[in-house]
């Protein structure tokens, strides 16, 4: 149903994000944002998304809300994978390890949840 397709925006959104956010460290990763010596990491964009997109999610529908959740699922998957590295430290092959099963859990948690939610409104609306 709709709840199914919503939750799969955001997880597909969050892999994307992190996809992308290793691909980047991989490829380029002398490219970095430095504010007043300050070097940017993408655990402060990714806040920055889920701030935006969490207040959007209160007043958008349609396809305005399809977008929200995607971006609530790209902030999640930078925050994450941002979260990871500090946790982990500097040994990208083992963070890099540890990001998959992380993803892996974090999508079997929010499947779980998913489905609980649903059956929730299901009876609700009996």
């Amino acid at each position: 149903g709709e709840n199914n397709m919503k939750v799969s925006i955001f997880i597909i959104s969050m892999y994307f994000a992190i996809t992308f956010a290793r691909l980047f460290y991989f490829l380029v990763p002398q490219i970095v944002i430095i504010i007043n010596e300050f070097h940017i990491h993408h655990f402060v964009f990714g806040i920055m998304v889920l701030i935006l997109s969490g207040l959007s999610l209160m007043f958008f529908h349609g396809r305005n809300l399809y977008i929200s959740i995607s971006a609530f699922g790209i902030g999640t998957g930078w925050v994450l994978d941002e979260y990871i590295f500090v946790i982990m430290g500097d040994d990208v092959e083992y963070t890099s390890k540890m990001t998959v099963i992380s993803m892996l859990s974090f999508t079997f948690v929010i499947a779980i949840f998913a489905r609980y939610i649903s059956k929730s409104v299901k009876k609700a609306e009996k």
